[in-house]
This record gives structure tokens, sequence and C-alpha cells, in this order.
């Protein structure tokens, strides 16, 4: 960001699991990026992450110069992102475990087959709700 070129660097992305005893870690190098321009950081096929864990976890990351000094992260808005203690928060995800999952599956399944086995019950009370606020 600003009209300064970004010399290059090393990008450390960290993922922290809710309950703490699982953490991971990737790092990138980043090109030189030109004022006002982005980069897209060659991770080595690292991006592509398992889950490990149940529950949340949250991605934070910390980008450093060539030189060593840490660098401040901006979102694509360019407002400053809110510093943590391991790093800039980038982003925050919620895994569901299996049993969560295939309750949530036929919640849906359910509330659609509701809808479709009472379908003439409730195109009539539709009905007869556009006549009342008629």
């Amino acid at each position: 960001m600003g009209p300064k070129p970004f010399g290059g660097g090393i990008i450390n992305v960290f993922v922290k699991y809710a309950f703490g005893n699982l953490f991971e870690q990737i790092s990138g190098a980043v090109p030189l990026v030109d004022a006002n321009c982005e980069s897209e950081v060659d991770l080595k096929g690292a991006e592509k992450w398992g889950v490990l864990a149940n529950g949340h976890a949250l991605f934070l990351a910390n980008l450093t110069d060539a030189k060593g000094n840490s660098m401040p992260l901006y979102n694509e808005k360019s407002q400053p992102l809110q510093r943590q203690q391991d790093g800039y928060h980038i982003h925050t995800f919620y895994s569901l475990t299996r049993g969560e999952l295939y309750t949530l599956i036929a919640l849906y399944l359910n509330i659609l087959l509701t809808i479709l086995l009472n379908r003439d019950s409730l195109i009539e009370l539709f009905r007869r709700l556009i006549a009342f606020i008629n």
C-alpha cells in the first residue's frame, strides 16, 4: 500500500485452533511488489490445508520485509487488519464434526420435505394472508 514499492520479504500464515493443542504454519516468499499493485505468493502447494480439529480456528499472518522489519497488513478495502498476539487476524472459520454436518443436512431436508408435503395448506394460507392485507 502507498506510493513506495515493497522490496520483498517473507509471509508466515498460522492456524490456531480453539482448544490450543494443534498449530499449523506455512511460510512463503513475497516477491517485489510495485506501488499500489498486488502479487500472488507461491506457497508451493501448502495452501491446501486439511482441517485438523473441530471447532473454531483463527488464521493469523505476519509479513516481514527483506530487512526483517514487521510490516502492517491491510484488507481489500485498505483498512488495517486487527493485530493479535501472534499476528494479524486474516480469517476465522468453524469446522463441523460429522455429527453436526449430518444434523444440519437432516434439518434442511426435514424443512424441505415439510414444505413439499404441506404445499396446498401453505398456498391457501398465503392466499388468505394476501386477501386479509388487501
